[in-house]
């Protein structure tokens, strides 16, 4: 009887020992990647290779960060994490995933203004919902909506289009109205004076993404941009040339 106890005590011990080090793994990797982050923003080399380029380092180093984030979730019994990057400059936006290795899952550097994020499920598929909130040609208050689906080895972008436009006398809007695994459908709503007679529009996965082939809101709101001639006294930035010019 006493080695039986003996022998259970010993189980118990190591079974408690070993989730309290992998607890203490993945609490020490989270601490890691925020001071991997850290040191890669103020132009550590080493740092930024280890997290897979994170940063463009043929840009000036910048101290102006608003948002530095992170954060976690789970996924087939795996740890995941994910940093959001916020700077007055969207050259400098990023939107990050890594697993427990801290190995590189998904890098978005396409961000622009305010970034914010949440956890999500929709029939039974778990996303990552990312918003943008900027302002273009100084009237014109927009926002975009980025899914990223979550599976038990990868987070992939799924989605990406405009939810909203606000301008001084008029307001657009796209919202998600069901998900499956094949079809995306939203709810458009905009003033009378819009000649468009469609409310709703469908996306089809394509294997890789949601797409419309109408591209309903989007369209109109690239239109309305686009065609608003008056001068803008905030930089414009339309491409990468002058993404870059308006960083130098």
């Amino acid at each position: 009887m006493k080695f039986i106890l003996i022998f259970f005590a010993f189980i118990s011990f190591f079974l408690l020992n070993g989730c309290s080090q992998k607890e203490n793994h993945l609490k020490e990797n989270g601490k890691q990647l925020q001071s991997l982050i850290n040191s890669a923003l103020q132009g550590d080399e080493k740092a930024n290779l280890k997290l897979g380029n994170l940063t463009d380092i043929s840009l000036p180093v910048k101290n102006n960060y608003t948002k530095i984030a992170v954060d976690s979730f789970y996924e087939a019994n795996k740890k995941f994490y994910y940093t959001v990057i916020e700077n007055p400059h969207p050259a400098y936006n990023r939107f990050a995933v890594y697993d427990n290795d801290l190995y590189l899952i998904l890098l978005d550097k396409s961000l622009n203004g305010e970034i914010t994020t949440a956890q999500s499920t929709i029939s039974d598929m778990k996303f990552i919902r990312l918003i943008e909130s900027f302002i273009s040609k100084d009237l014109y208050n927009a926002k975009r909506l980025s899914l990223y689906k979550i599976d038990s080895s990868n987070v992939k972008l799924v989605f990406r289009d405009f939810v909203s436009l606000l301008e001084p006398n008029m307001f657009l809007s796209q919202e998600l109205r069901s998900i499956s695994k094949d079809t995306l459908i939203t709810s458009l709503s905009f003033p009378e004076r819009i000649e468009i007679t469609e409310k709703v529009d469908t996306f089809i996965f394509n294997g890789n993404k949601f797409e419309s082939e109408k591209k309903i809101f989007e369209s109109l709101v690239k239109n309305k941009i686009s065609n608003d001639k008056n001068p803008a006294f905030l930089k414009q930035i339309v491409d990468e040339r002058s993404l870059k010019e308006s960083v130098n």
